[in-house]
């Protein structure tokens, strides 16, 4: 049996039925001649009494014959640990892609459990992120550089999606382990850092406030047709949104049913948070009831569509045009919850009754919610100062009366001093201390 160099393995010639020839230096370490005069190494050894066959790779430039020989080395080195290299390879030749592992996910657990908000979401991660490079890998074979790999190329351009992608593999991961797929706690998204998050510190100011105000109130006399025209479920909705610190799906959803004016509250049935209910200010309610006025009697909608039997639709789009006519640039609908936060948190209300109106479970959630604007934070400033010296000034003066009360006691333990024409003064004796 020669040893199978580079020099021998060129040598070999095919002949009318293809042959394999061992390696003397490496047990188990084969070449096999096809007819056509190709050459495939291959791994041969017995694993419970059978003989298996492992094939590497067919043998050429981008294969030679010394990395088939390393490779064969690893593979043996396995099987005398007790593994099967061959069963493996079977088995994950099989196993199925994250897309099919994915698709069942959302099949039994997020379309069944999930909001359909979430499963949108999930969608587009699928459709946009995976369906091309996690997609056809199998399940089994995805490894920590994979998802590494996918979450930085992804980060580069928008590191918050980054996060979400990697937060749904990871989901995946653990159901395809729960469902056998996958060995026990080999979820390679474990502990993946994640990119910071890009805080979101935008507010309405007074002027901004009132730019807004005039575009919704032209917008609304404008007729039909005209190019500032703005239709009644949009200004609703932008003035509910500014009045409510509500979310934009929360009112574009809004149903009358769960409108309840006499208690000036919303009652939701579902949110993003769960059912929950929120309080209404005077000038909310007063809104509200100009609706109820004017509404059909079949509109289910508070802000209904414009043929009325819908939501509210595209108010994203609507939004755009709004912005720009009242010159506020950048600031997204999302934003008016923000204003509302740090309307709440000019007036004086705490982070625990600002949490009540928007429905946190924790003032942790509030915090970043609430940013207080250039004038809040000039009011919170001027009414430390206040207090500062209001506080100097009730403590001089008592400073003051304390000297005062310290005075007449000196005067009195003392002789007394009378003074008379002349410069002459006479003196009287003053009390004894006792």
């Amino acid at each position: 049996m020669p040893k199978l160099t580079k020099t021998y393995v060129d040598r070999l010639r095919p002949r009318e039925r293809r042959y394999e020839v061992g390696c003397s230096a490496l047990q188990g370490f084969v070449i096999r001649v096809n007819v056509d005069g190709s050459k495939t190494a291959v791994v041969r050894y017995f694993r419970d009494g059978r003989a298996r066959r492992l094939k590497l790779g067919r043998i050429g430039e981008h294969f030679p014959v010394d990395r088939a020989r390393t490779e064969a080395g690893r593979i043996l080195r396995a099987v005398e640990r007790g593994e099967d290299p061959a069963r493996d390879r079977e088995r994950l030749r099989h196993a199925p892609t994250f897309a099919y592992v994915a698709e069942r996910y959302l099949a039994e657990v997020g379309r069944p459990y999930r909001k359909a908000s979430t499963v949108r979401n999930y969608e587009a991660m699928l459709r946009n992120h995976l369906a091309s490079t996690l997609g056809p890998m199998r399940v089994e074979a995805i490894e920590r550089t994979d998802v590494l790999r996918l979450h930085q190329e992804i980060g580069r351009e928008a590191p918050g999606a980054a996060n979400r992608v990697a937060a749904f593999v990871s989901v995946v991961m653990t159901h395809a382990e729960t469902w056998g797929y996958r060995p026990m706690r080999t979820n390679p998204c474990y502990k993946i850092p994640k990119f910071k998050g890009r805080k979101m510190e935008r507010f309405l100011d007074p002027e901004e406030r009132a730019r807004l105000d005039e575009v919704l109130c032209e917008g609304e006399a404008a007729p039909l047709g005209h190019p500032n025209h703005l239709g009644p479920s949009t200004v609703a909705a932008i003035r509910l949104l500014l009045l409510t610190g509500a979310r934009r799906g929360e009112i574009t959803a809004l149903e009358w049913s769960m409108v309840d004016l006499e208690r000036a509250c919303l009652r939701l049935p579902d949110s993003k948070t769960g059912a929950k209910v929120i309080p209404l200010s005077p000038p909310a309610v007063a809104v509200l009831r100009e609706l109820r006025t004017a509404r059909r009697e079949d509109e289910r909608y508070v802000c209904p569509c414009k043929a009325g039997d819908g939501p509210l639709q595209n108010l994203n789009g609507s939004w755009v045009r709004i912005r720009e006519r009242a010159g506020l640039d950048g600031v997204r609908l999302h934003d008016l919850r923000h204003s509302a936060a740090s309307d709440m948190l000019a007036a004086g209300l705490s982070l625990a009754e600002i949490a009540v109106i928007l429905v946190h479970k924790s003032t942790q959630t509030t915090q970043r919610y609430a940013h207080a604007s250039d004038e809040a934070q000039r009011s919170i400033a001027r009414r430390f100062g206040e207090a500062v010296e209001r506080s100097t000034r009730e403590g001089a003066e008592r400073l003051r009366q304390q000297r005062a009360v310290g005075e007449d006691r000196e005067t009195s333990v003392g002789a007394d001093v009378t003074p008379i024409d002349g410069g002459k003064v006479i003196r009287f004796p003053g009390k004894r201390r006792r």
